[in-house]
């Protein structure tokens, strides 16, 4: 089933960086390309050792992130593709949350230098 392309709050860059995190930490992942825009990424099953393939695409001009995931053998694989979607979804979701609260804006960066505390020596 079709799920809906992920909204790019942040930059095109470490939007593909935030996604080559996310599909490296996965269990029996392997990153087969990673280009400035595209990954394709590997996922082989536990058991049966089936090999699903995962492609994301930065869309800088739509502001938003394409993927497919797709098995290469059957044409059931129980839902475990969507499954692993949504779990790379939440988790980029996550990781662009924590990445705004840890990195300060320019604006308040400089608002930050401009009311520190002047000591003299």
């Amino acid at each position: 089933q079709r799920m809906d392309s992920i909204p790019l709050t942040i930059d095109a860059d470490d939007a593909m960086a935030a996604i080559k995190q996310v599909v490296s930490s996965m269990p029996r992942s392997r990153i087969v390309t990673a280009e400035e825009r595209y990954l394709h990424a590997e996922f082989t099953s536990a058991l049966f050792r089936f090999v699903d393939d995962v492609e994301f695409f930065v869309d800088g001009e739509q502001r938003v992130i394409h993927f497919r995931s797709a098995s290469r053998v059957g044409h059931s694989d129980l839902g475990v593709n969507r499954k692993r979607m949504q779990t790379i979804v939440e988790q980029f979701r996550a990781a662009v949350a924590d990445a705004s609260r840890i990195r300060p804006t320019r604006d308040a960066s400089a608002t930050s230098d401009q009311s520190a505390p002047k000591i003299d020596r």
